[in-house]
């Protein structure tokens, strides 16, 4: 799968469970209407790699949880920037919930490549580094800021690359 130009193939998540949130919701925490349309139109999926699990949470003080990384570290959208966040460190996932769900989609191609190379790369660790590099590469084309040092997913890009 490829983003080209922002536009993104919508059929990639077509066989998983969407969860959506509540549009009114939305509105009245002030979320503008192209993350509106994200979030309660197209959704986000039910469980996306690497481990994430989406659900809808009730909105708590500055935030909207989204969900949970494999060790219960809650991945949300701060109310004050409107930016994808990861755990009490308030890392930057994305700049907005638009780039977060392509670059769900572009992890997820990397992954399904990894796996038509290797069946067992995921599991043992081993994806190749092309494929690693392109991911990357994607990414700041989607979302320079994401593709930053120090943000969650150049952490999973380095570990990647160094868990072989």
């Amino acid at each position: 799968m490829r983003i080209v130009n922002g536009m993104e193939n919508e059929s990639f998540w077509e066989d998983i469970k969407l969860i959506k949130t509540d549009q009114s919701l939305l509105r009245t925490l002030g979320f503008s209407s192209q993350d509106i349309s994200v979030l309660s139109g197209k959704g986000l999926p039910e469980w996306a790699a690497p481990n994430m699990n989406f659900d809808i949470f009730e909105p708590s003080v500055g935030r909207l949880k989204l969900g949970e990384d494999r060790d219960d570290q809650d991945i949300f959208i701060s109310l004050n920037t409107f930016k994808v966040l990861f755990s009490d460190r308030e890392l930057l996932v994305n700049s907005s919930v638009q780039q977060f769900r392509g670059t769900l989609k572009v992890y997820a191609q990397m992954i399904d490549n990894a796996i038509e190379v290797d069946e067992e790369s995921v599991i043992s660790n081993t994806i190749p580094r092309q494929l690693i590099n392109s991911f990357a590469t994607e990414l700041a084309q989607l979302d320079p800021l994401a593709a930053l040092p120090g943000t969650f997913w150049m952490n999973e890009v380095q570990r990647l690359l160094t868990s072989k």
